[in-house]
Formats: C-alpha cells, structure tokens, sequence
C-alpha cells in the first residue's frame, strides 16, 4: 500500500518568519495535509513497476509538497508553480515598482512585503519603496493573491547631488561689457536625473 499526501505550503508566512526559499526538508510533523489518498497494489513487493500520479489540485500559484509514505519508507517532492517578477526603477520618491506575472503582464492589485510591512500599489499599479539609510541587498517578497514569491534588490540610499555646466563665448568677454553666460544645472537623486522643480529657495 502506498499513501500520498498533497500540503499546500503557506509561501508567505514562511518567508516572513525564516526569510528563506521554502526548503524539501520542510517539517511537516502535526500538520494536516490538504488532500490525502491510499492506494493499494497487488504486485509482489520485490518488482519493479512504473506508476504515473495525477495531481489536478495543484491549481493556480503556489508551493507545495507531495509526499509518498509506503513500506517504512518516505519520499517527498516540492512543487512550486507560478513565480513572480518585477521591474524597478529610481525615482525622486524611492524605488518603483511593477509586479509581473509568468507571461510579463503588469499585475495592477499586486503587493510587497519588507522589512515587517506591506507596501500597497498606487492608482497606477506600481509600488515605491522608500530609500534606506543603510544601502543593501533587501529581500522582498512578491504577493498577489495567494501567492507570493521571495526575492531581492539592490535597496539604494537617498543621495541628491546638484551639478552645473557653465559656458561663455570667449569672444563675448569685451572689457566693461555684459557678456551672456550659458548655464545648465542638473540635479540627480541615486545617480538618476529629476526634475529641478524639485529645488526650493
């Protein structure tokens, strides 16, 4: 006889308590799985024989784990299906945001967890997270519904820096004269350039 068992692993609240990628060596002592099924054989237990498993409950995103218990013996798989993504960029309010599906389509309702908190999209579908005083690779994890995929990015300090370029027509310098001075000043935020409405006084 042979016993599977199908768990669907909480993704998330194991990222936020261990902060890791979920482990096949997951304890799953005192849990209850999801779905279980016996099955029963006639063959002698000494032959070999190949057996195809059909697991229709793995529906949507997802990690699970499917175990086979038989004979004294043990085997495990880890499933997960689905994955998110994401693309960023600098802007003057922190890091931006859009959380991707497997096929690269923005995912206007998605989420970020960090650091103990959840960062919420705005009414553009993008997210900004705040720059750090401590500049780091930050793990993060993706949440859309039911599924949630841990990853990481380069979390980059608030650094401003004001940069100007003069020039004049060296044949406009005529003694007691007014000459015109050609100025263009460029401010940047984390090496990225912003708008100098951003300037004040």
């Amino acid at each position: 006889s042979l016993i599977v068992k199908v768990y669907r692993v909480n993704a998330l609240k194991y990222y936020q308590q261990v902060g890791e990628p979920v482990p096949l060596s997951l304890d799953l002592d005192g849990l209850v799985a999801n779905e279980q099924n016996s099955c029963a054989y006639t063959e002698a237990p000494l032959r070999r024989v190949r057996r195809t498993f059909e697991f229709p409950q793995l529906a949507g995103r997802g990690v699970y784990v499917i175990e086979f218990i038989g004979s004294s013996k043990r085997s495990r798989v880890l499933v997960q299906k689905g994955r998110l993504a994401y693309v960023s960029k600098l802007t003057p309010a922190g890091h931006e945001f859009t959380i991707l599906d497997e096929a690269s389509k923005p995912l206007p309702d998605a989420k970020i967890w960090m650091a103990g908190r959840f960062y919420e999209a705005d009414k553009d579908g993008t997210i900004t997270l705040p720059y750090t005083t401590e500049p780091k690779s930050q793990p993060i994890v993706l949440v859309h519904g039911g599924a949630a995929t841990l990853t990481s990015f380069d979390h980059k300090a608030e650094s401003y820096k004001l940069a100007c370029g003069f020039y004049v027509d060296r044949e406009a310098l005529l003694d007691r004269r007014n000459a015109t001075l050609l100025v263009r000043p460029q401010l940047t935020v984390t090496g990225q350039p912003v708008s100098l409405k951003l300037l004040k006084e």
